[in-house]
């Protein structure tokens, strides 16, 4: 069973700029991707970066992603996205991993 990285940004900027970056520096021995490019395949790659926004619409992330697909969730910024309905998120990502 591989590792998973789950990478969470609060703009696109940031999502695409990390995307580049683990791509450049990590090929061939990780695969990143993009969960909003790859959304029926993201579980192939070892790290997947996403935007908070992407999981909060319609509270994605409590349908679409189970907390022990992940091994390390890293949120980029945590000082803008611990508050109000990201923490949410937050809460539901490091709750389960850590019970």
């Amino acid at each position: 069973m591989q590792t998973v990285y789950f990478y969470l940004v609060d703009r696109l900027e940031l999502e695409v700029q990390a995307f580049k970056a683990f791509r450049d520096y990590l090929l061939p021995d990780y695969k990143t991707v993009i969960y909003k490019q790859n959304r029926d395949d993201w579980n192939k790659a070892e790290i997947v970066v996403t935007t908070i926004q992407s999981l909060l619409s319609k509270d994605n992330y409590k349908t679409l992603f189970n907390p022990a697909d992940f091994d390390l969730v890293i949120s980029d910024e945590a000082h803008r996205t611990i508050g109000g309905n990201s923490r949410e998120v937050l809460n539901f990502l490091w709750v389960t991993n850590w019970a």
